[in-house]
Formats: C-alpha cells, sequence, structure tokens
C-alpha cells in the first residue's frame, strides 16, 4: 500500500472503520483516565491545589457572569477565550457553590482532553489504523497535555480548536482536482476555529499563519493533479477571514469597553515578562516528553540529544507524508517558541501535543510496507514499525501514565469555617482558595474589591522585568492594599524575599492570627 493512499475512507471495509472506531474510543478512554487518576490519588482530589492559573481563570469567570468585566474592571494577563468558556460554570456556581462548579469544570476539561486525543486519531485515519491509534495513543499519555488538562488551564481548550481546524481544513486528504482543499464554508469555520484558538493563548496567531500557507502551498504542491494553484490561495483567504471573525467575536467586546488596557495586560505585559524558568535544553527535553527529573539529571545532556534526534527523524519521515506535513512544520515552529520564549512552565508545552501526536503518526504511515514488497519483508517492517511505534509511545506513556500531581492539600475545615464566618469581605493571595471555601462570589455580592490575579501585578506593574519582584514597591503596594481590603486574609503563596521584602513580609506577620492550619493562615489585617 502507498503511504499516501487512504486507509480509511468512505467506501473503506466496515471492519477498517470500525477499527478506527474503536482506535478512538480506546484513546479518548485512556485520555481521560490518565487525566483523572492523578487527580483522585493526588492531596485534596477533584479540589485539591494544582495550580495558580485555573484559579485565576475560573475567578475571571466568575466574575464576567456579575458584571465585572476583564481588562476594564480586572487585571487579567490573558486573551478573554478561557473566560468565555468558562462562563457556563460561573453560572452553574450560583446554583451550586464556587467549589462544585469549579469541580465540574475540571472534569470538563479532562473531557476535552479526551476529544483531544479522539480527534487525532481521526486527522491519521488515512495514515492507517495502527498509526491513527499510535497517535491518539501519544497524545493521550503526554504529559505537558495531561497537566494542561487535569485543571482549567489555557492549552487544553486551545487544542480543542486547533484539532477542529485541521479536521476542517482537510489535513490527511489526498490530493485531488482540488488538492484537498476545503470549499470556501469549510475553509472559514477552519479560521474561525484557529481564531477562537488565539482568543484563548496568543500563541494561536502562528497556528493562523502555519495553517493557511499550508493551504496555500497544498494547491501549488497538487499541480500534477490537476489542482488549481489558485485555489489555495481562496481557501487560504477564506481562512484568515474565519480568523479574523472568530478572534473578533471572543475579543472585540472586552476591547471596545477597554481598549488600553487590554492591549497592556495581553500584549505589551507579556512580552515584556522577564526571562527565567529554565535552560533551553530543559526546556527541550520537557517539550518532548521527558521526565523532569531526567531533564535535571546528570546525563540530561545526553537524554535530550538523544530524544532530540528520535524526533527530528520523526519530523522529517511525517514531512515525506504531504497530508500531513503541516504537522511536522506545526511542531517546529511551536518547539522554537517554546525554547525562546521568555517565561516557561511545562504545562506550556501542551500546545506540542496536537502536532507532535500527528507527527508521529504520520511517520508510521510512511513506514509502511509499499504495494509490491514480498510477505517477509511485509511482516519485518510491520514489526519494526510497531516495535518503534511502542518504544517510542511507552517511553512518554510512561511519565504520563505515572504521574504525580504535585498538588497541596485544599483549606481544611477549621480554615473555610473561618472564612464562611467573616461578615465583611474575605481576600486571599490565590483566587482559587476564596473558590474553594465558596466565598469568591459571596465577595461579588457584597461588591467586594476583586483581584483575581495577585501575582500579576508585578508583570502589569513592571513590564519590563527591569526591578526584581522583592524590590518592587508598586508591586508591594498594591498586594498589601488588595489584602487590606478584607475582614480577613489569607497569604498561602507569596513568599518572604521571593515575593515581598522582609520589611513588607513583616506587615503580614504582624496581622493577627484567627486560624492557622499547615500551610494557611487566616488573619485579620490592620
Amino acid at each position: 500500500m502507498d503511504s499516501t493512499r487512504p486507509d480509511v475512507s468512505p467506501a473503506a471495509p466496515p471492519a477498517r472503520r470500525l477499527a478506527l472506531a474503536a482506535s478512538a474510543v480506546a484513546v479518548g478512554v485512556l485520555a481521560f483516565l490518565v487525566r483523572l487518576v492523578p487527580v483522585l490519588r493526588g492531596p485534596g482530589g477533584l479540589t485539591g491545589v494544582y495550580a495558580y492559573d485555573d484559579g485565576v481563570h475560573f475567578g475571571a469567570a466568575l466574575a464576567l457572569v456579575q458584571g465585572r468585566l476583564p481588562y476594564r474592571d480586572l487585571l487579567f494577563l490573558q486573551p478573554p477565550g478561557i473566560v468565555l468558556a468558562l462562563s457556563p460554570f460561573g453560572w452553574l456556581a450560583q446554583a451550586v457553590g464556587d467549589r462544585e462548579a469549579f469541580v465540574w469544570a475540571r472534569l470538563t476539561w479532562m473531557l476535552l482532553g479526551a476529544l483531544i486525543a479522539a480527534g487525532v486519531c481521526l486527522l491519521l485515519r488515512r495514515a492507517g489504523t495502527p498509526a491513527a491509534l499510535a497517535g491518539g495513543a501519544f497524545y493521550a499519555v503526554y504529559w505537558p497535555s495531561v497537566v494542561s488538562e487535569w485543571t482549567t488551564m489555557l492549552e487544553g481548550l486551545a487544542n480543542v480548536f486547533v484539532v477542529a481546524a485541521l479536521l476542517l481544513a482537510g489535513v490527511g486528504r489526498p490530493a485531488d482536482r482540488r488538492a484537498g482543499l476545503p470549499g470556501p464554508a469549510t475553509a472559514l469555520l477552519a479560521g474561525v476555529c484557529l481564531g477562537i484558538c488565539t482568543a484563548v493563548k496568543i500563541w494561536g496567531v502562528l497556528f493562523v499563519l502555519v495553517l493557511v500557507g499550508s493551504l496555500v502551498l497544498r494547491a501549488r504542491a497538487a499541480r500534477g493533479a490537476g489542482a488549481d494553484p489558485g485555489a489555495g490561495r481562496h481557501a487560504g483567504a477564506w481562512c484568515l477571514l474565519g480568523a479574523a471573525v472568530g478572534g473578533a467575536a471572543c475579543g472585540l467586546p472586552f476591547l471596545l469597553a477597554a481598549p488600553a488596557a487590554m492591549w497592556r495586560m495581553v500584549v505589551s505585559d507579556q512580552l515584556g515578562r522577564p526571562a527565567d524558568r529554565g535552560q533551553p535544553f530543559e526546556r527541550l527535553g520537557v517539550s518532548l516528553g521527558m521526565p523532569a527529573r531526567l531533564v535535571d539529571g546528570p546525563s540530561a545532556g545526553w537524554l535530550v540529544g538523544g530524544a532530540g534526534l528520535v524526533a527530528l527523524v520523526v519530523l522529517v519521515l511525517a514531512a515525506r507524508d504531504p497530508r500531513y506535513r503541516v504537522a511536522p512544520v506545526l511542531a517546529a515552529v511551536f518547539g522554537v517558541l517554546l525554547v525562546a520564549a521568555p517565561s516557561f512552565y511545562p504545562h506550556y508545552a501542551g500546545v506540542l501535543g496536537v502536532p507532535l501526536a500527528v507527527s508521529l503518526g504520520a511517520a508510521l504511515g510512511v513506514l509502511r510496507p509499499r504495494p509490491g514488497t514480498g510477505r517477509r519483508r511485509r511482516s519485518v517492517a510491520r514489526a519494526a514499525t510497531a516495535v518503534f511505534a511502542l518504544v517510542l509511545v511507552g517511553a512518554v506513556g510512561w511519565t504520563g501514565v505515572t504521574l504525580r500531581t504535585n498538588a497541596a492539600p485544599g483549606p481544611d475545615t477549621r480554615v473555610v469555617d473561618a472564612l464562611r464566618s467573616a461578615r465583611g469581605c474575605v481576600t486571599a493571595d490565590t483566587p482559587g482558595l476564596l473558590i474553594r471555601a465558596d466565598v469568591f462570589s459571596r465577595n461579588l455580592d457584597r461588591g467586594c474589591r476583586t483581584v483575581v490575579d495577585v501575582t500579576g501585578y508585578a508583570y502589569d506593574l513592571d513590564p519590563g522585568g527591569d526591578v526584581p519582584r522583592v524590590d518592587n514597591q508598586r508591586f508591594a503596594d498594591a498586594v498589601l492594599g488588595y489584602l487590606r481590603s478584607g475582614e480577613v486574609t489569607v497569604v498561602s503563596r507569596l513568599r518572604r524575599g521571593g515575593d515581598l521584602s522582609t520589611a513588607r513580609w513583616q506587615v503580614i506577620e504582624d496581622w493577627p492570627v484567627v486560624v492557622r492550619s499547615g500551610r494557611y493562615v487566616v488573619r485579620s489585617p490592620r
């Protein structure tokens, strides 16, 4: 079978279609379990503290449904897509409480991860069922995607729209008179998906540019099949228009409400972040799915170099199949971005999940035996390909399947009772704590000052990062001013000497203690 021949099509045998459907369901279930089980085993379960950003996103959604807009009324450093996506759970919180609504949002994000893994299977259907299964399984266990989808982070939501856009754009279709290009309406919808992706995470602009470019080049490459080279430009134009529509639909209302503030927070503050979070080879290792303990180990250079070489081979093989060439291009573009970006956290690498998974499946499709190959050589080639896929997916998957959360338990009953019994406003240095205590929405009802991103002030008040956070007096004034606005407050994330100077920290230490329980200390600000 030729490596570019469709393996599963509407005319394919029912058994082959059934195998693809079973593969999609299997990797979807695997993805959901890989995201759910570590959370259930971790301290606090579904209400544990797994990140800071998830509380920021959810808090902004709770504020939005009560009429407080990001940028105009709140400091919020990301595009508004995540807030819009979480707003239904903001409405749900008014019925079941902040804490329960947050749990449902987390479970929904895990389901999104399952849908993305199944979508990767569908993208790879023409590379063969084994390739589709391997690609979907890779995404299911790729640990940067796992940690970005076991709670309400940006990357998981963005990847849903990436997979949808690639499916709509005809990635994987064989060249014909239309070069496998989508029609105007479908190209427009693909663009809308990428526009929404950009409204979730600003890096989505690169997805738009690469996909539009691939549509233009696909038609040129298919001239031999009688394709019109101009069809690619038309499809690209429709896709670009859709991206503008999708992005504007999500962001324009907020931009009109506070144009200067939105630009400052979403663009200027992000571009002005100080460089931190690891050396390039450490970032590369994490981005390739290597365990953090190996990336930090004594043999890290050799291990990362070996993993990078394997990844390069996969991308080169995938690029040989013109139907999937956009995937290795995306992987290369975002790989460079992750290494060069001012800041890096492991969940950032979730943006590579779909391109890497599709590239792996496409590479396995290229390695399939060609028509006319002898039976013995076919058997050897299939066995070698299967071993390659199992070793690669298994190496990455071992980290994903055995992943442990670095979660901290949520506040205990004593802390929660102290916060709920307050007659006035309650403040904290992390909004997730207020959400877990079911007092965030109550603060909104009482007209309290609302801050969803306390440490975000460090970027907004010093966008160039010229002043170390501990010496940033404007940041300290903003934080202490907010904490003082509450009848009671909890500081569990800020650090003496790291975020606040010793003198500023002593101000907090001098506030009377109401309840002390582990890392949580409830105080009464003066």
